[in-house]
């Protein structure tokens, strides 16, 4: 998904060398890859980067609070014991049991859901 993301951002950045306007560009890709494949809002978010001479197209950093725990660090104390409880294996980890019930929703500390598949 995030090379799907990537090639778009390029094919965007370079309807804008070629001069065209966001909704041309828009317009151009979506006829090529398909329909929908990239809305004219994210065409003007682009463009209005590269007028800014930023053009790298990769996601930079967000704000927010990061996830305490991982779904990689939750799943492999799972894959050990399956029979544990949030608390016990909030212990193991060092976080509270809040932190491993977000990460098991897939959500970041705050509560927000984040891209990262749930445990279950």
């Amino acid at each position: 998904m995030a090379s799907d993301k990537q090639f778009i951002r390029h094919c965007i950045r370079y309807e804008f060398h070629q001069g065209k306007s966001a909704a041309k560009a828009c317009e151009s890709i979506c006829s090529v890859l398909g329909v929908n494949v990239v809305s004219k809002s994210t065409c003007e978010f682009w463009f209005r980067r590269f007028k800014e001479d930023d053009f790298d197209v990769s996601d930079r950093e967000r704000s927010g609070a990061p996830q305490k725990v991982t779904n990689n660090e939750l799943q492999a104390l799972l894959d050990q014991t399956s029979c544990q409880t949030q608390n016990e294996l909030a212990q193991q980890l060092g976080v509270t049991q809040q932190d491993i019930s977000f990460a098991a929703d897939g959500k970041d500390s705050e509560g927000r859901k984040v891209g990262a598949a749930s445990i279950k």
